[in-house]
């Protein structure tokens, strides 16, 4: 996205599904903090973030204007 983000990621790997909340401490979202769910399923990552604040989407979905980023991620 042409940007740089730095910040800290914390993890749950307790939960169903497991959470994530990522604090930013510099970049376009610096003080902000992003609240989601992952699962890690062999060579391929789902995350899904609320990028508006609040808790944790509850579901690995999103729709236009729901404030969620939904991602896939593949290992080459």
């Amino acid at each position: 996205m042409g940007a740089i983000y730095r910040g800290t990621i914390e993890i749950d790997a307790t939960k169903n599904p497991k959470r994530l909340s990522m604090d930013f401490t510099d970049g376009p979202e610096k003080d902000n903090t992003n609240h989601g769910i992952y699962e890690l399923v062999a060579d391929s990552g789902t995350l899904c973030v609320r990028t508006t604040g609040g808790p944790a989407p509850k579901t690995f979905a999103t729709a236009p204007g729901s404030g969620q980023a939904l991602e896939t991620l593949r290992r080459e």
